[in-house]
């Protein structure tokens, strides 16, 4: 389904920076191995230039408490 909290989240650099904040600490706490983001759709280039920016965040933030980040993308062309 579409999920417009989603690219709100993406579009905000502070909610960008707490959501990856909550990761990390849930992810600690869970002890998991790190997260996957599925974001297949989307819509718009905003929308994708976002989302890719909150994946370098990520991936920096993750890394730096040796958590990893993977992605499920239908865009593989499109990717950094």
């Amino acid at each position: 389904g579409r999920s417009d909290a989603f690219s709100s989240i993406c579009a905000s650099p502070s909610k960008r920076q707490q959501f990856i904040q909550h990761l990390i600490q849930v992810g600690k706490q869970e002890q998991l191995d790190g997260v996957d983001f599925d974001w297949e759709s989307p819509r718009t280039h905003e929308e994708f230039s976002s989302y890719m920016t909150l994946l370098e965040e990520a991936s920096t933030a993750f890394h730096r408490q040796d958590l990893l980040v993977s992605v499920a993308t239908r865009y593989v062309h499109l990717l950094p």
